[in-house]
């Protein structure tokens, strides 16, 4: 560990400062209702059973339609899957909690699964990165004078390519390698090679597939999106493109997700530099981890958290975690304490935690500044 390790956390605040989705447009379940002619679908994935498939579908958004939550949806649908189509788990043919939905074929269940997730990747790409733009060249500024000040472990939680644009060309190593594409994941050059900067979409991107010849793979941007989205793989597992639902961490098994996340744990654990930027705070197999550096560094800990809004709006996940990067407990007297410190000019600083209402790109330079100096300090 060097006194210039950084860990980085974005999340989707991060994307939606330069042009990217917002929590509400991922999270409406409505958004993720099939574009395409079902034809197309049923020529693509070959379902079986058109009306059962356009009822399931019904069925399932009738009943989380008050939720407006996708990762609900999908958290349904995998509980009714049977239990060999979860990673590393003996097969049995019995269906879980699937007393709602009687008379659905599994296989059919993994039909729409596959569907929602790709009306997802759909969505995220029409979102993807914009051409030019005054924000994007504000973070790259950014970015790169993080780069100059730290050796950066960033664990990015959207499914978009902001984070891959913003580091300069060849600076940052995701794992993926090759002249040509699609890059393969080689994931002993990921874990052996201490890159400047190693960046991870650890819940997924909407570029990466599984490949039979290959293996996981990150696709071109603009390739054809003809490949599923989700496959058996040679190992019992059951990849998938994206990491969804409430349950996230049983997903995290599979690669190239299982490779990050143990990077990304062993930075937390041995680096007392965080920087989190636009992350709600509700993912618990990330928390379990942020909890511990408190315990470890003590006074060396210094962590700077990015966020937009008034500190009392956001999620009570993110509030708890602020709190118990204070030294208070993560609640009662410790969430009151936090949420009673003064912010001047968007800032505001309780010991070993520097909070920052403005967003991502920052408002003026001298926040950036002021957020690396804490940061280095």
């Amino acid at each position: 560990m060097s006194s210039s390790d950084l860990t980085v956390i974005t999340g989707a605040g991060f994307a939606q400062g330069l042009g990217g989705l917002s929590v509400a447009d991922i999270d409406t379940a409505f958004n993720l209702l099939p574009s395409r002619d079902y034809e197309v679908l049923e020529s693509q994935w070959q379902l079986p059973h058109r009306r059962a498939f356009q009822s399931l579908l019904q069925k399932l958004f009738i009943r989380y339609r008050e939720s407006y939550n996708f990762e609900l949806l999908l958290s349904a649908l995998r509980d009714m899957l049977p239990f060999r189509h979860h990673p590393f788990i003996a097969y049995t043919s019995t269906l879980t909690s699937v007393t709602a939905l009687d008379g659905f074929d599994a296989e059919l269940m993994l039909d729409v699964h596959e569907v929602v997730i790709n009306e997802l990747i759909l969505l995220v790409e029409g979102r993807s990165i914009p051409a030019d733009g005054t924000e994007l060249t504000a973070a790259c500024a950014y970015v790169r004078s993080l780069i100059d000040a730290f050796q950066i472990v960033h664990c990015d939680l959207n499914y978009d390519d902001f984070s891959d644009s913003v580091y300069p060309e060849g600076v940052a190593d995701d794992g993926f390698r090759g002249n040509g594409w699609p890059r393969t994941f080689d994931a002993g050059q990921f874990v052996r090679t201490r890159s400047h900067v190693q960046l991870m979409h650890l819940h997924g991107s909407y570029r990466f597939r599984y490949n039979e010849l290959s293996g996981f793979v990150k696709l071109e941007r603009g390739a054809s999106r003809n490949t599923p989205t989700s496959a058996d793989t040679t190992d019992g597992s059951r990849y998938q493109s994206l990491i969804s639902g409430t349950a996230k961490a049983t997903q995290l098994m599979a690669l190239p997700f299982v490779v990050y996340y143990h990077t990304f744990g062993h930075a937390i654990l041995s680096r007392p530099r965080l920087l989190v930027i636009g992350y709600g705070g509700s993912d618990l197999h990330l928390n379990t981890l942020l909890v511990q550096m408190k315990q470890i560094y003590g006074p060396e800990l210094r962590v700077v958290w990015v966020f937009h809004g008034e500190l009392g709006q956001q999620n009570t996940y993110m509030r708890q975690m602020c709190a118990a990067f204070t030294g208070e407990r993560d609640r009662g007297p410790g969430l009151a304490h936090l949420e009673s410190l003064p912010f001047t000019e968007g800032f505001a600083q309780s010991g070993s935690l520097l909070m920052y209402n403005g967003g991502f790109p920052y408002a003026r330079e001298s926040d950036s500044d002021r957020i690396i100096a804490h940061l280095a300090s």
